[in-house]
């Protein structure tokens, strides 16, 4: 039947499809327009007003229940409704497309002229074959609508042909289709497409049919779901993605999914039954958790008066199984459906599964068996218990006969998880139990929900039936040894058959105790009472072991954490027993078993190592790296056996194939070999191997460069050089743990292969989520200490996913990743923040070392947050107990670290430099200048240490380096001391004074350590010093194009003035220098203006009569604006001392602020200091007269 639209709508038909598409095809046939009716209507897209002037439906498929097969799933798992391809009633049922458009049937395909020969000629053909050949005869002629009438006739054909010529007639009507539809894929609309996927699913699951799928999607993804597409098109596709069992795209899918839940399900309102069956089973079947708006939707359709009592039965049961795959308990749409199924039920017949697989067309007007269990299911899953559940028990009385064991059990298990006890059901059951085969159909799953069925209605099937159950009890061991192996976690199975194997446990030989022990420890929650039956039972029959079954069973009690000292103590008999008679191979094999299951008693380990030692020149290269491989893998030393390795390596090396070869020299890196036997080792086997390298795997590769780095013996640069090319062409093949070992190991052994390196960066990222910590770590440490820069998407990449797991990394972890970023200056705030968080949480696991070096790179990245400080202050909790376990150089870095960070709580600077008191004997120098420069920074005058630390300079005064010396002078300066007895040893030291001469150039230190020491010589007033000349030079020869930072800027013309005031004469620093220097210290905005203590100072003076004003241009270098006062001894200049003009700990004046007091007295002032701490104290205008007139008398 095809539609025949009046010529006044073509118009708007048209008009719509060239909108959308921009083209439309019509001709006249006797006055009346025929058009193509998906390029005229765009069923998925016709304009409103074309749809006003000519209504529109969607195809609506008459899918009847036995389209789907019953659900086959046992109760626990996650269900599935089948699907037969080959059944006939599906074939029949699904592909009877039928719409209606105004009222009127139509084929849903684009409709061509009714006089059309070519659609004529698909529509009528009669075979399979005759569809091909029209295809491969006329497919040039072929346009979009030719295409869907083709997929919807092939549909319909399939199911005409015998089964053995079906798939080939049908492969080659593909062959000729497949073409048309890649050539013509741009042109198709949504519901063309749709309806296509459709087909495609009732067709198969061949190869064709998952190409095109895959393509009509890519095509569907061009189109807006929202305003392109009707239900019955999404319905179709979601359909044809779960039936051929393919995943569609997540973000095509969540957008389908967002539009079906939009306005609480809105999309769904006018849907029929069918469509939100099949949308909703599709959305289960592919895993995918719909929005709630979706079930919403399906529950507010068919509330609507009469909806639900026209769902199909099957489409009842689709309903139900999606809610319950999906967890969806929403009891308005639970209420409706169980009604509706009670009804059903109580006034319709039950027929046999049977009756839907005779070959009958027809359908029963009830439910099948089958169905009936799957709604249980659906229900004992959302614990929804119905109103009928008696009329249930009873007809699966009635058909007890006819049912599968799996849907009896489904019906059974359901009716007592929902509080039903079906006593006649249970009595029938148990009778049919007695007969001999009756339990042969069932599975041990089967089995286990029966029995749980029993036990949950507390009815006893008898003696006779659970021993009818126990005599298959050993094969249980077998099933349930299998479903950990393949990691399938059903704990309602486990539950169950765990005392029915306490209770038989005496009937398990060794075998099946190690299947059951094997099996819980995978599950990880086995039952202590079934553990301690098969302990049991394993010392009664020990001998009975062999050396696998053994390992098996004690490789579970370990996973467990259990140790019954009975089966240990019998474990170690055996093996006393039975390894002293084992051959070198047998021995190995079972070794390398002990080794993969991860656990050994120590017992065993020793016979084994003294059976090995006793025969260790008996065993094959292979045997022996085996061997060796088990010992280091246990933990275990065998010190006298390894010798006997290294020795036969040496040896024999050449007989080692490539993966002996290296797992051997691993073992023998982990055994702890005195370092000269291995070295000698490594010596022979580096040259053997080094022409072998490109025939090494992967792994051999990485445990071979991991035992030199662990020796940090490095091979010959060829040898290294060789292993990098195998790489190379091997990575692709590396583990994670491999390439993280490879960079690690060369970077230990200080050798930098670059196109390994840029290789690995390149590709590590594409599997970076599945490095674990340790692996990123390495990576990361190993490109640092190389000095090799990867890139920043590569550290991003391995630092956004060592972010994913940082409640994973042990503190070397943390302490290696800060650590690194620092060295490769990468700085990743969004990283370093939470890093800070968990070593804040964690940091009493760290080492001295792994501390004070994350705080390092902390530092070293200029990285400030308030998770930074927090870090700083876990830090200083920590420190009372860790600090007598620092090293020098420990002190020093953490010093340096809070120095940085601006961050010294006096308490914790005092308890630093207490554990300092008596170690500065022999301290290197530069520890010994990064501790005072560090303090001085921090404005923390240590005391009497801080003199003390002058004679242990003086010492090692010719291991100073320039910079260091200068920074060591500096803080001298800046604490306001002078130390004239190194500066005497350093006039002395030719070698010393010439280091500091040389301050800034190149190699040196910097230009703000030349500011530095010139600034402390100018505080120590050392201008008749030897090296003063040179650094005056020095200084007067800088360009205006050096960058110096504004505080060694401001300090060097700090020092100037204060050179040139005091002894005639200064370095001429260039012009642009010194502008820059004074727009710097003008725009710092405390030399703006005066402090609050500054004008409550001056306002008291002003209130004494006091001549008074404040002298902004008196020096630009000062640290304060002072007051100036006139008084008849001559002028008088008040500098205010902020807490910060003082040192911590002992209270002193900075050298800055002293150095600001120079420079005034040079004007002819006389200088007086107003603590401000002290000022503040101060109440009342006559105290604070009093408090100045004291000052002003003692100057």
């Amino acid at each position: 039947m095809h539609l025949l639209l009046p010529a006044s709508c073509v118009a708007t038909s048209r008009s719509a499809a060239q909108q959308h598409r921009g083209r439309g095809r019509a001709s006249e046939t006797q006055g009346t327009m025929l058009v193509d009716l998906e390029a005229a209507l765009g069923e998925d897209m016709a304009t409103p007003a074309a749809a006003e002037r000519c209504a529109h439906g969607s195809p609506m498929y008459a899918v009847d229940q036995d389209s789907f097969g019953n659900d086959g799933s046992l109760p626990g798992q996650d269900a599935s409704l089948s699907f037969d391809s080959e059944d006939a009633e599906d074939v029949q049922q699904a592909a009877a497309l039928s719409s209606t458009l105004t009222g009127q049937p139509f084929d849903y395909a684009l409709m061509a002229e009714q006089s059309s020969n070519l659609w004529r000629a698909i529509n009528q053909a009669t075979s399979v074959p005759q569809l091909t050949h029209i295809l491969q005869d006329q497919g040039d002629a072929f346009v979009e609508g030719h295409v869907v009438a083709a997929f919807i006739a092939l549909a319909q054909l399939r199911k005409g042909q015998p089964r053995e010529h079906r798939e080939e007639e049908l492969a080659a009507a593909m062959a000729a289709l497949e073409p048309l539809a890649r050539r013509l894929r741009t042109a198709f609309l949504p519901g063309q497409l749709c309806t296509m996927a459709r087909s495609l699913a009732l067709l198969g699951r061949g190869d064709s049919c998952a190409r095109l799928l895959v393509l009509f999607e890519q095509q569907l993804a061009g189109w807006d779901i929202r305003s392109d597409f009707r239900l019955q098109g999404l319905a179709d596709y979601l359909w044809a993605c779960a039936r051929l069992q393919h995943q569609p795209d997540r973000l095509l899918l969540e957008s389908i999914t967002s539009t079906l839940a939009a306005a609480d399900g809105a999309m769904l309102q006018d849907a029929t039954g069918m469509q939100l069956s099949m949308t909703l089973w599709a959305l289960a079947k592919l895993g995918h958790q719909p929005e709630d708006g979706v079930v919403h939707g399906v529950a507010n359709n068919l509330a609507q008066a009469g909806k639900v009592a026209k769902l199909t039965n099957k489409g009842l049961v689709m309903l139900l199984w999606a809610c319950a795959t999906l967890h969806h308990h929403h009891e308005p749409l639970l209420q409706l459906l169980a009604g509706e199924f009670a009804q059903r039920l109580g006034t319709r017949r039950i027929a046999d599964d049977s009756y839907s697989n005779n070959g009958s067309s027809a359908q029963p007007d009830g439910f099948t068996i089958g169905s009936v269990a799957t709604i249980m299911w659906a229900f004992g899953k959302l614990f929804y218990s119905p109103p009928n559940m008696a009329t249930v028990s009873q007809a699966a009385q009635q058909h007890l006969d006819g049912m599968a064991p799996h849907e009896l059990v489904r019906i059974l298990l359901a009716l007592c998880k929902l509080g039903h006890r079906p006593t006649g059901l249970l009595r029938d059951v148990t009778q049919r139990m007695a007969e001999p085969a009756y339990l042969q159909a069932f599975t041990f799953l089967d089995l286990t929900m029966l029995v749980w069925s029993f036990a949950s209605a507390n009815h006893s099937p008898g003696s006779a039936a659970l021993a009818a159950i126990a005599d298959r009890v050993q094969a249980l061991t077998n099933m349930l040894w299998s479903y950990s192996k393949l990691a399938y976690r059903h704990e309602g199975l486990f539950a169950v058959c765990g005392p029915l194997l306490e209770a038989n446990a005496g009937l398990l030989q060794p075998v099946h105790l190690a299947d059951a022990a094997r099996a819980y420890a995978k599950f990880g929650n086995a039952p202590a009472p079934l553990m301690d039956a098969i302990a049991a039972r394993a010392v009664a029959v020990i001998d009975d072991f062999s050396t696998n079954d053994i390992m098996r069973l004690i490789a579970a009690f370990g996973s467990l954490g259990l140790q019954p000292q009975e089966l240990l103590e019998a474990v170690d008999l055996w093996a006393d027993r039975q390894l002293r008679h084992l051959s070198p191979q047998a021995l190995s094999i079972a070794m390398w078993t002990f080794a993969r299951m991860g656990n050994a008693s120590p017992n065993l380990l020793q016979t084994a190592a003294a059976c090995a030692q006793r025969q260790v020149s008996a065993f094959t290269p292979l045997q022996l790296s085996r061997m060796a491989w088990a010992f280091a893998k246990l933990g275990h030393s065998a010190p006298e056996f390894m010798r006997g390795v290294a020795h036969i390596l040496k040896e024999r090396v050449a007989e080692f194939e490539a993966k002996p070869v290296s797992n051997t020299l691993w073992a023998l890196a982990k055994a702890g070999l005195p370092r000269q036997v291995m070295e000698e080792v490594l010596d022979v086997v580096s040259r053997d191997l080094q022409p072998r390298m490109k025939g090494f795997g992967a792994q051999s590769l990485a445990n071979t460069l991991w035992a030199f780095a662990s020796f940090a013996h490095p091979p010959s640069p060829q040898f290294m050089a060789n292993l990098s090319e195998a790489a190379v062409l091997q990575l692709k093949t590396f583990e994670p743990q491999g390439v993280a070992n490879l960079v690690w190991a060369y970077a230990k052994l200080g050798y930098q292969p670059k196109p390994l390196l840029q290789l690995i960066a390149d590709q590590a990222p594409a599997q970076i989520r599945s490095f674990e910590p340790q692996h990123l770590a390495n990576l990361m440490w190993g490109y640092a200490k190389l000095g090799y820069n990867p890139g920043r998407p590569f550290c991003a990449s391995l630092t956004g996913a060592a972010q994913a797991q940082l409640h994973a990394f042990k503190s070397q972890e943390m302490f290696n990743m800060a650590w690194a970023c620092a060295r490769l200056k990468y700085h990743a705030p969004k990283f370093m923040d939470p890093l800070a968080k968990e070593v804040t949480t964690r940091m009493h696991e760290f080492s001295p070392q792994e501390l004070v070096n994350t705080l390092w790179a902390y530092a070293r990245l200029r990285h400030r947050s308030k998770l930074v400080h927090h870090m700083l202050e876990a830090a200083c909790l920590e420190l009372p107990r860790k600090l007598p376990l620092f090293q020098d150089r420990h002190v020093a870095t953490l010093l340096w670290a809070f120095a940085e960070n601006s961050f010294g709580p006096p308490e914790t600077l005092a308890l630093c430099t207490t554990a300092l008191q008596g170690r500065l004997g022999g301290m290197p120098a530069r520890d010994l200048s990064m501790i005072l420069t560090s303090l001085a920074r921090l404005r923390y005058d240590a005391g009497q240490l801080t003199g003390e630390m002058e004679d242990a300079a003086r010492a090692i005064l010719p291991d100073f380096k320039g910079f260091e010396l200068a920074g060591l002078l500096w803080a001298f300066a800046y604490l306001g001391r002078t130390p004239a007895r190194l500066l005497a040893a350093i006039e002395a030291n030719e070698r010393a004074a010439s280091h500091l001469a040389g301050v800034g150039r190149p190699g040196q230190g910097n230009l703000g350590h030349l500011a530095d020491l010139f600034w402390a010589l100018t505080f120590f007033q050392a201008y008749d010093s030897a090296m003063y000349p040179a650094i005056d030079e020095r200084i007067s020869s800088l360009s205006h194009r050096f960058a110096f930072t504004s505080a060694p800027l401001q300090q060097l013309m700090q020092g100037i003035h204060l050179a040139h005031a005091e002894h005639g004469a200064a370095p001429k620093v260039n012009k642009v220098l010194a502008s820059r220097a004074r727009s710097m210290y003008l725009a710092d905005p405390g030399y703006a203006a005066l402090t609050p203590t500054a004008l409550g100072v001056a306002n008291i003076v002003i209130g004494m009569g006091i001549d008074t004003t404040t002298r902004t241009n008196l020096y630009k270098v000062l640290m304060t604006l002072p007051i100036v006062l006139t008084l008849p001894r001559g002028p008088v200049a008040m500098l205010i001392l902020r807490p910060t003009d003082l040192s911590k700990g002992a209270g002193t004046p900075l050298g800055s602020v002293l150095v600001s007091k120079r420079l005034v007295e040079t004007q002819g002032y006389r200088v007086v200091f107003v603590k401000q701490p002290e000022w503040e104290a101060l109440q009342g205008t006559a105290d604070r007269q009093r408090y100045v007139q004291e000052l002003l008398a003692s100057r």
